[in-house]
């Protein structure tokens, strides 16, 4: 069965016009393809993107394919290549490629495009990939980009792959084999190396792997590369997959190690709020709001450890998130970060950062001890006077006199807060997760439209005027 997404990529002359760039993803349907097709969903490339989905064996939910189809941008399409039957050998098939047989080399002759990139199903794409490869490959035959290695367990990066997918006499592969590029970072013309995309179909090992090193081997040889000279592929190493003592030994001499990935990921979240499923379900963009108290944003998935109302779903945050990793384009959390250890406050930043999609933005709200130290000066400011004026009598008592002592000790003794941050730590908190692009905004004010105008902890103390001196909000970036 061959099927193609609704928009058919409208904005550019339909299915028949010739895409910028194919994007070819064999898959055998597990939850991983969801991150990786949003990896392309989220490309910063504005043209026209034909991806190419080829089901090998479905181990998994097809009803993923028709909500990707679904939430497919207007500038792409989505073609399902599922027969009903594997084209492998190992499979009963009749190709000895164990792992996609012949998908690859079928979905590049008929994609719609000349210009072929690759993804497994596993693996994910930074948001410039595209764009770069699209620039690299200009007067050349093939291109391709760095990669990142990624933990299969926990979905961190553990660093740059220097060693291994550096090209043509580059790396640990340069003696026996002239070098290598991984699959997930090449780039082929398929109009200047028609003859190589066969190669995809047949392995170089006995085992039915190494195709990519025969495709690699006959661009190498015959065709002139580009490259964008750095990475934008998050390649996952999973210990699963069998030993490589090589890069195993050069990962550990960093003391960086591997682990296996979650089992089970769809029946982990079987028993979660049913109206979390419906939401997930019905909503394209997902927007993530925690410690939501009263303040309940429409569009928004509400939570709270302990909802005031039916409208906010229960989810206490110092447990791991009950989502699958890439669900969300925007998180939001006002005045929740306070309220856990500093260790608690680690893992939560970094939970965001796993269950978050590539170019999804996060906004953090909470008390700006920067702040509240600035008040210890001998000459106060009138907006210093009026907010320590406040405090006290509204939270202390009628006490005469400047005393920012007070208001000192009620930011982090009173209220149930465990560590209160300044700006310079919170970044760094979110910065050493992954994310990118931090930026302090004003209260109440956003470069995205959804975070715009979205504080309400003013209105939760009964004094607007004072939320802005209680409150920073940072942003970041998910690359």
């Amino acid at each position: 069965m061959i099927s193609t997404g609704p928009q058919a990529a409208s904005s550019g002359g339909g299915m028949q016009a010739p895409f910028d760039a194919a994007v070819i993803i064999p898959t055998i349907l597990r939850d991983t393809l969801m991150r990786a097709v949003r990896s392309v969903f989220a490309q910063d490339h504005p043209g026209r993107v034909q991806i190419l989905i080829g089901v090998d064996v479905a181990r998994g939910d097809r009803d993923m394919l028709r909500q990707l189809s679904g939430e497919c941008p207007e500038r792409m399409a989505i073609t399902v290549f599922d027969p009903g039957y594997s084209t492998a050998q190992v499979h009963g098939g009749i190709y000895p490629n164990a792992y996609s047989g012949s998908l690859r080399t079928v979905m590049s002759y008929a994609a719609n495009s000349t210009r072929i990139a690759y993804l497994d199903d596993d693996n994910w794409w930074a948001p410039h990939h595209l764009s770069e490869l699209l620039n690299a490959i200009n007067g050349f035959d093939w291109a391709f980009s760095f990669r990142w290695f990624v933990d299969a367990g926990t979905h961190e990066v553990l660093c740059v792959d220097d060693f291994e997918s550096l090209g043509p006499e580059r790396g640990i592969f340069k003696t026996n084999l002239g070098g290598f590029v991984d699959a997930n970072c090449m780039m082929i013309d398929k109009t200047k190396c028609h003859g190589v995309l066969p190669q995809w179909s047949i392995p170089l090992l006995d085992d039915g792997t190494g195709e990519d090193r025969n495709v690699f081997n006959a661009l190498k040889a015959n065709h002139s590369l580009g490259w964008t000279g750095r990475p934008s592929v998050y390649y996952t190493i999973n210990p699963q997959a069998g030993p490589q003592p090589v890069r195993d030994k050069l990962l550990a001499e960093r003391g960086l190690k591997t682990s296996l990935p979650p089992q089970g990921t769809t029946a982990r979240y079987a028993h979660r709020d049913a109206r979390i499923n419906e939401y997930l379900l019905s909503n394209l963009t997902r927007k993530l709001h925690l410690g939501a108290g009263p303040n309940i944003l429409d569009g928004w998935l509400n939570t709270d450890i302990a909802p005031q109302t039916s409208d906010v779903m229960a989810i206490n945050v110092t447990a791991p998130l009950p989502f699958e990793a890439g669900t969300f384009d925007f998180v939001y959390s006002e005045h929740m970060i306070e309220h856990l250890t500093l260790e608690q406050g680690i893992r939560v930043v970094k939970e965001l950062f796993r269950i978050t999609r590539p170019g999804a933005i996060i906004r953090m709200a909470t008390p700006d001890l920067e702040k509240i130290l600035a008040l210890f000066t001998k000459e106060p400011s009138a907006t210093q006077q009026k907010y320590v004026d406040w405090t006290t009598k509204t939270f202390i008592g009628a006490i005469e006199g400047y005393n920012p002592t007070l208001v000192l000790n009620n930011m982090f003794y009173n209220w149930g807060h465990r560590f209160i941050y300044e700006p310079g730590m919170l970044a760094a908190i979110m910065r050493n997760a992954g994310f990118t692009d931090l930026k302090s905004q004003p209260v109440g004010r956003s470069d995205h439209a959804p975070l715009n105008n979205i504080e309400n902890h003013g209105g939760a103390i009964g004094a607007p005027d004072m939320a802005a001196y209680e409150t920073m909000a940072i942003e970041a970036r998910r690359p």
